[in-house]
């Protein structure tokens, strides 16, 4: 038996009892019942009066809307609302923007896992890592990270939000200090410096510095079994955004995608983010000292 609109509206009140209200952040890429993109950025949402009001209601694969929202660059924003999730990652919408994400997922897939394979890279994650291990990888890291700050964040500053809160080459500093290196060592660190010439390849480079702060998660659980280090002792930087990783990836993925989806620079933004995958290996090895113990 089909449903009345009436009683789907009541059902989907049922449902947002029991969830809550999720930032702006979180909630990119939805399509309206007549198929229009919903854009929740707040950049934008503040720059939004409250004329031409709707309450539509929002559709997309396992999650539904329903709120206030205005009519901007031919897109629906919604500005009061409430959504219902039941997927585990709030970017995976069907939508062509999520194609766009899996195919740049796809095609790193193999310098991704070149990356991973690398002996400096192995050894932060053996029963056995000692703190020479993990200092080598921090001061290898170290080089990118800066790097990437210093030449990347100044290129996507318009595109890519709360910058200041990805800024992880302290966390470095201050864990190396922590367990043992000098101030002068640290100082004498090799900086690699990244070659660009268009904002889409700056954001292929971001794409695989930002997502390090994923795998930082898995490596902060063994550093602190092992090593017995915390995010005020020694591991701040693979405790990295803390419990608000999860939300600095997704907001990063939506601006990142975005972006693609207003430009078209697909192919560019997806070359660049393999090319720093081999870069960063390259990297590491480069950095490895065949007793692990870094540079002075």
């Amino acid at each position: 038996m089909v449903k009345s609109n009436k009683s789907k509206k009541h059902a989907t009140e049922q449902v947002f009892k029991h969830f809550s209200t999720l930032p702006h952040s979180s909630c990119e890429n939805l399509r309206t019942a007549s198929g229009k993109f919903v854009y929740l950025r707040t950049d934008q949402l503040s720059q939004l009066g409250r004329n031409d009001e709707k309450m539509p209601a929002v559709t997309g694969r396992n999650i539904s809307a329903r709120g206030v929202g205005t009519i901007f660059d031919n897109r629906l924003i919604l500005t009061d609302f409430q959504f219902a999730f039941s997927m585990s990652e709030a970017t995976a919408f069907n939508t062509e923007q999520d194609l766009f994400f899996k195919q740049l997922r796809q095609e790193t897939a193999e310098s991704h896992k070149k990356l991973e394979d690398n002996p400096l890279s192995k050894a932060i994650l053996t029963p056995s890592v000692s703190i020479q291990d993990y200092q080598a990888y921090l001061t290898a890291l170290y080089g990118v990270t800066i790097a990437c700050e210093d030449q990347i964040f100044p290129a996507i500053l318009h595109i890519v939000s709360e910058l200041p809160e990805r800024r992880k080459s302290r966390l470095i500093i201050e864990d190396l200090l922590a367990t043992g290196c000098s101030e002068s060592q640290i100082v004498a660190l090799p900086v690699y410096r990244f070659q660009f010439s268009s904002v889409a390849e700056a954001l292929g480079i971001m794409y695989v510095l930002e997502g390090s702060t994923l795998g930082g998660k898995i490596l902060y659980r063994h550093i602190h079994e092992v090593l017995g280090l915390t995010p005020e002792n020694g591991a701040s930087y693979f405790w990295g955004y803390g419990t608000q990783t999860g939300n600095l990836w997704k907001s990063f993925i939506s601006s990142l995608t975005q972006f693609v989806d207003q430009t078209g620079e697909r192919d560019a933004v997806i070359d660049s983010a393999k090319r720093t995958f081999t870069i960063i290996d390259n990297w590491l090895d480069q950095m490895a000292r065949p007793d692990g113990r870094i540079r002075s």
